[in-house]
């Protein structure tokens, strides 16, 4: 009986969006009052009220990712539908959220590939049917891994959230002509209830 409401924000930015009744695999709600959002090649830039203006010991840093119009040019992607709703796809850089702390899918794959036995890896986002967001790998060895021994030995060098909660093995990562992972591929793979 408790009502259940979400928002979208960015860190440098504050609260963008409000979604009074959110679904699984549905947007990130409507524009807050006095925020601005555009797309630049598909690339988020928002403006707000609430905007840092500048990164504590990083000089300059925050105001290179601010354009003339004042947005923060952001690294999501995705679109406003014709209601006005946000709805967010991949990230641009390859960089995952995992409970509100930033990583990068290098960060990860170059974690796994420093076990002994992986050869090739990649690491995505996976949303789950019921709409949970958890970080995958799928892995490439010539010797079968034990997903419980990698996780470990992740654990051991990295902080918990760069940690695959699933780790996957296959013959081959799914890359495209340009030899780009296909990340969405990467996580329809670690979707599957079959792959262990």
């Amino acid at each position: 009986g408790i009502r259940i409401a979400d928002y979208y924000g960015i860190a440098e930015t504050g609260p963008l969006t409000f979604n009074p009744d959110p679904v699984p695999g549905g947007g990130q709600g409507y524009p807050l009052p006095g925020v601005s959002l555009r797309f630049e090649g598909g690339t988020l830039l928002a403006r707000s009220p609430s905007m840092g203006t500048r990164y504590l010991n990083y000089p300059g840093v925050l105001e290179e990712r601010i354009t003339e119009s004042g947005h923060y040019r952001s690294n999501d992607q995705g679109l406003v539908t014709d209601q006005g709703e946000l709805v967010l796809g991949d990230r641009a850089d390859n960089s995952f959220s995992v409970g509100g702390k930033k990583l990068t899918a290098a960060e990860v794959e170059d974690l796994l590939v420093s076990y002994p036995d992986i050869d090739d890896c990649a690491a995505a986002m996976v949303t789950t049917a019921s709409g949970r967001l958890f970080l995958g790998a799928v892995v490439v060895s010539a010797t079968p891994v034990d997903a419980v021994a990698v996780r470990r030995y992740c654990l051991d060098r990295a902080a918990s959230f760069k940690v695959p909660e699933r780790i996957v093995q296959v013959p081959e990562i799914p890359r495209n002509g340009a030899g780009k992972t296909q990340r969405a591929a990467v996580a329809r793979l670690l979707a599957q209830p079959t792959n262990g």
